[in-house]
């Protein structure tokens, strides 16, 4: 249609703050893709839930704008958006039936009694509940109860699913099961997806793109690629998992910190290279860009994997390494190893914010 917006939704320059304190949310935007599964990902209390609070319109911003559909949403309450929010805690309602959990808010909005059995039918094929109309919640599993939150927040067919930490309150086992399930119902339902996590793991399971936010601001945004392999920032790099962070300076065309040279790709603050990408070998063995001599100080056997701390002599610095189980077998604790890298795999970093 002729300027129907390319987005679901647009955060615009959003910021909110209470009373004196410093701004819970700082600035923040955001455009939010038609269709996609996006996450808000940061620690607590860096302002995601707020975030996805002003979005769904529980919270007014104090500046900024939230577009959703290309129409301005800023002041327009909860109930007059088309949104709908799911809790960790499901609140369904325990006299009513599955079927009649989800037919609640198709009812509320006056459809026919057919219709919101076609609905109903619809929703609860989508989350492969179709043999569970007639049950209660109290009957069902903690993930059978998802479905049915998630079947009840799609049944009014919302331009944006808000998702606050729904699978917090799951066994590991359990939640990623229904991690994968909430990617297949996103897909299918072909509905704009935000989810609110604190779990890495769990946004990079679900989402095609990622906003990891920090401090009530937005550090960087992207795929999950993107983001473990292309860090802007130290703490995008330090959240998304181990990563062996070295700061320094420039000088003329390599990275100097300590006694350390080091060969990057471009000028940098500061390198971050991810302990998978660190080659291990014996005495002269390394043929890459950045090679060092350092003594093996703990070694963690993972499985798949074998994870190590190199202290190099005289530098105060540790590596930590991961490897595949099999490049490690002959290297244990206070043994002299070299450790490597080709330049290409150290990524520069800004540790001032991305918005």
């Amino acid at each position: 249609m002729p300027g129907e917006s390319e987005y679901d939704a647009e955060l615009v320059g959003i910021s909110k703050r209470y009373g004196s304190h410093e701004p819970a949310v700082a600035d923040v935007s955001l455009r939010i893709r038609k269709g996609e599964f996006l996450s808000l990902l940061g620690p607590s209390g860096c302002g995601k839930s707020t975030t996805l609070r002003m979005l769904a319109g529980l919270e007014t911003p104090t500046t900024g704008t939230v577009l959703i559909a290309g129409e301005d949403m800023t002041r327009v309450p909860a109930n007059r958006r088309p949104t709908n929010l799911i809790f960790q805690s499901l609140a369904l309602f325990p006299h009513l039936t599955v079927a009649e959990n989800v037919g609640f808010g198709p009812k509320l909005r006056r459809r026919g009694r057919t219709e919101v059995r076609r609905i109903v039918g619809e929703m609860l094929d989508l989350v492969e509940l179709g043999g569970y109309a007639d049950r209660r919640p109290g009957q069902l599993s903690g993930g059978q109860q998802q479905r049915v939150a998630i079947a009840r927040a799609l049944a009014n067919h919302p331009k944006l699913l808000l998702l606050d930490e729904p699978l917090g309150a799951l066994d590991f086992r359990l939640r990623v099961q229904m991690q994968r399930a909430l990617k297949k119902i996103q897909q299918e339902s072909r509905t704009t997806f935000v989810l609110v996590t604190h779990d890495q793991t769990e946004a990079f399971n679900v989402s095609d793109r990622v906003a990891v936010m920090n401090g009530g601001r937005l550090d960087q945004v992207g795929t999950p690629q993107d983001l473990y392999h292309a860090p802007r920032t130290e703490f995008v790099a330090r959240f998304l998992g181990d990563t062996n962070i070295i700061h320094g300076e420039m000088q003329g065309e390599h990275f100097v910190a300590g006694n350390m040279t080091v060969r990057v790709s471009g000028p940098a603050k500061a390198i971050a290279v991810r302990p998978e990408a660190i080659l291990v070998g014996a005495n002269a063995s390394l043929r890459t860009d950045n090679v060092y001599r350092g003594r093996i100080s703990d070694r963690t056997f993972q499985g798949a994997s074998v994870r190590v701390v190199v202290d190099l002599p005289g530098e105060d610095k540790q590596f930590v390494v991961q490897r595949g189980s099999d490049e490690l077998t002959s290297f244990g604790v206070g043994d002299d190893v070299e450790i490597g890298w080709p330049a290409c795999a150290g990524v520069t970093l800004n540790t001032a914010m991305e918005s």
